[in-house]
């Protein structure tokens, strides 16, 4: 007894002891079971919505976009679990595939001659081979004389795979004499043709060999342990080790100049969108092989007309990150809900709406049939997030100084009435619910989720971070991890390269090409760095990729 209040842990009590007890012990008990029960079932509760969730995640779209009731309730109709749901699934991808099959079997309408498909302006520019047919025995089947050509007609176009192949390419030097000096006596000069540098010195690597292994890993997100298979099949044997040293050496030799270039630029943006994702390298001093690292990612905004993509490796997740790598910046930058970002000094930060609506998708997809009422609540919230985004879908193509115009007149009182709503509503959920947690957080961010009525540059979504960590998610499904600092290092350099020549429509093979081909000739001067930087008027033509 502490206070008249019973403190017992004791769950069940006899009936003598029972009657020992008094009418408020009895009453006490009686609470602290029923906070107990009701403690219990809540905890079920959030378990079977995380179940559903899980369920979802695992087997079901992973769209954001509006569902039905039907669609929310799919795993309840399942009568015998997890295992019927997966059948069912097959059974609509076979009818999907069934009713695909028989659209193609359809009959087509014959193609004019020469029609390579639906997109064939696309091979317009390469370059044509012609194959005459002739007879082997040009004779007439009649009266065996001698058929003269009358014409020739095109039959039909193809387009012609030439896998890639390697060669040797020798560089011979040209020495030279003087043949006057020679019968003279006076000088005998020797004279040596120049002969461009080699990529790495003492290694049989060019510039294209290097930068075809780079692309195929940064860009095409392919492993070196599948490419070396590559190489082998095509009868070449380049290790995997020889590959990760062209890498590296190429990082640290020609890339890491156009990344510091890159850096400087970015910190002169008006906006910059901000991300991070878990990574891991085996081999770090003083770190477990198991310990989670992080890979940072910064994107300047919509409008600057020097688009930069760069990636940082952090060995944490701490502020102290982005409060270095943006030190001097004192713009907007957005981001997600993160709490580290609030710390970096003299910036204007800006949330994400997308971040907000994501946590009552969540909990549509998590609710069981006999949640209704919340069900409705949620889909009540997406219909303001609906809204919102259809405005901006509208605002798109205006000038930022309309967009914030139009902001103030249709925006701003939207998501008045969306707080408010979130206000009322908070009062009628538990907290610890899936929807009372979505409401709670978008409460809590509000003041930053709203930032972006401030300028007609900014977006309602830090989308632009999220999709270049993307890239970097979707190599390290592939890679899994880096051995080591140099690596991962290597890693950051190469995909901000990469991604920053895709965000400036240049082709990411023949731009990294470009690069060490000029760096390996030309020392590497601020003045030459800005040469052939993404954005240069001395960037070839060919590098470029032309939009229709």
């Amino acid at each position: 007894m502490e206070n008249g209040i019973n403190t017992s842990k004791k769950e069940l009590y006899t009936a003598a002891e029972l009657e020992d007890f008094s009418k408020i012990e009895v009453i006490d008990e009686y609470v602290l079971l029923a906070m107990k029960y009701e403690a219990a079932m809540d905890g079920i509760e959030r378990m079977q919505n995380f179940l559903r969730l899980a369920n979802h995640n695992a087997y079901g779209t992973s769209s954001e976009k509006r569902i039905d009731q039907d669609q929310l309730n799919f795993f309840e109709q399942i009568p015998n679990g997890i295992f019927n749901e997966a059948e069912a699934i097959a059974e609509e991808s076979e009818k999907v595939e069934a009713e695909k099959a028989e659209a193609q079997a359809k009959p087509k309408a014959r193609r004019m001659v020469g029609e390579v498909g639906a997109h064939k302006s696309c091979f317009d520019h390469l370059p044509v081979e012609e194959i005459l047919h002739e007879l082997h025995d040009p004779s007439c089947p009649h009266c065996h004389g001698h058929l003269n050509v009358i014409k020739t007609v095109e039959k039909r176009t193809e387009i012609v795979l030439i896998p890639a192949k390697l060669i040797k390419r020798r560089h011979m030097e040209t020495v030279y004499a003087c043949d006057n000096c020679q019968e003279t006596g006076e000088h005998s000069p020797i004279i040596e043709s120049p002969t461009p540098l080699p990529v790495i010195s003492g290694s049989y690597v060019s510039a294209s060999l290097m930068a075809y292994v780079m692309a195929k890993k940064y860009w095409e997100k392919t492993p070196i342990y599948r490419l070396e298979t590559q190489f082998q099949h095509a009868g070449y044997e380049i290790s995997r080790a020889t590959m990760a040293n062209w890498i590296i050496k190429g990082s640290q030799l020609y890339m890491e100049g156009v990344y510091a270039a890159l850096y400087d630029e970015i910190k002169k943006s008006d906006v910059i969108h901000v991300d991070e994702t878990p990574t891991q390298v085996l081999k770090e001093e003083g770190r477990r092989a198991q310990q989670k690292s992080y890979m940072w990612v910064y994107a300047n905004g919509r409008y600057e007309p020097r688009q930069i993509r760069l990636y940082e490796y952090q060995p944490t997740r701490s502020a102290q990150h982005p409060i270095r790598f943006l030190d001097g910046y004192g713009n907007y930058l957005q981001a997600d809900g993160y709490a580290g970002y609030k710390k970096v000094p003299d910036v204007t930060l800006i949330g994400c709406m997308a971040h907000s609506k994501r946590k009552f998708v969540e909990v549509t997809k998590s609710l069981g049939k006999n949640e209704l009422i919340k069900g409705t609540l949620a889909e009540e919230a997406l219909t303001y997030f609906d809204k919102l985004f259809h405005l901006e879908h509208e605002f798109a193509q205006m000038r930022p100084e309309t967009r914030y115009k139009a902001r103030l007149e249709q925006t701003k009182p939207l998501l008045e009435a969306f707080h408010a709503w979130l206000k009322t509503t908070q009062k009628k959920v538990t907290a610890k619910s899936g929807l009372g947690t979505a409401i709670t957080y978008t409460l809590n961010q509000w003041d930053f989720l709203v930032s972006f009525l401030k300028d007609g540059r900014l977006e309602t979504t830090n989308n632009r971070a999220e999709r270049a960590i993307k890239e970097f998610v979707i190599g390290r499904k592939n890679f899994l991890f880096s051995t080591s600092v140099k690596g991962v290092v290597a890693s950051q350099v190469l995909y901000s390269i990469v991604e920053t020549a895709k965000a400036n429509s240049l082709h990411p093979f023949e731009y990294i090409k470009f690069v060490i081909e000029e760096l390996s000739q030309n020392k590497q001067t601020p003045e030459k760095i800005q040469e052939i930087l993404p954005w240069s008027d001395k960037i070839p033509a060919h590098i470029r990729i032309k939009h229709d």
